[in-house]
């Protein structure tokens, strides 16, 4: 088994090692079996590099996959014993997630367009915020180690057993808002189970909601799912 990231960063080739948060956390583990791919330089949208990954990367089927950002920190020494043990339960784990899918839900977080109103009960997982240790702040979601109808695309893991047996891509009509939606519904139209896990990691920035190219991708969404 290989453990194989893949993540799109704005930082160009000669400094992504030494500036990329996800870069400088995963280096002590980077090894044959745990590889970083990366696509520098500020490619067009997360879709897009995701899928090249999906349809390049020669690999075998209990590879695991891991789409995510590049301006995250792994801080859990037992980060791959954790995405193991829960790929063991779930088809797709990641950090935070919501246990219901509500009508035209524009974001897990979020339930309705006014990005006001979420129901704090049906929460799932922990992230930490900042750039130095220890984080400015963590948000605790809800308890971690739940299956979910939603996760955040902030990090997303699976076999490659599972993109392959079930037709897995992300939909480059998405390019950084709203992918991480229409891939949760797509897997779960198939039956497949998402889950949270307790992993210890640290986020370097925060969602942009409410940005015209939010609104842009959230109209394609609704166009898409209609429900």
């Amino acid at each position: 088994m290989k453990i194989k990231f893949i993540v799109p960063s704005k930082l160009p080739q000669d400094v992504f090692f030494e500036q990329s948060a996800l870069a400088k956390s995963l280096k002590p583990y980077l090894s044959d079996n745990v590889v970083l791919y990366y696509y520098p330089n500020g490619n067009p949208s997360l879709p897009l590099v995701f899928n090249h990954g999906i349809e390049n990367l020669k690999s075998s089927d209990d590879d695991v996959y891991i789409f995510c950002h590049d301006d995250i920190y792994i801080l859990d020494f037992y980060w791959m014993d954790q995405i193991v043990n829960g790929l063991n339960k779930y088809d797709i784990v990641g950090l935070a997630g919501n246990t219901v899918r509500l009508p035209k839900q524009p974001s897990w977080l979020f339930n309705d367009s006014t990005l006001t109103n979420y129901n704090s009960h049906t929460l799932s997982g922990i992230v930490a915020h900042g750039s130095t240790l220890p984080p400015q702040s963590l948000s605790v979601f809800g308890a971690p180690d739940q299956q979910v109808e939603l996760l955040d695309g902030l990090f997303l893991a699976m076999k490659y057993k599972t993109i392959t047996d079930n037709g897995l891509k992300f939909d480059q009509q998405f390019d950084y808002d709203f992918y991480d939606l229409d891939f949760c519904r797509l897997a779960r139209s198939k039956n497949l189970k998402l889950g949270t896990i307790p992993l210890s990691v640290m986020h370097e920035s925060s969602g942009n909601y409410n940005t015209q190219r939010w609104k842009d991708n959230y109209a394609r969404y609704l166009s898409k799912w209609i429900s």
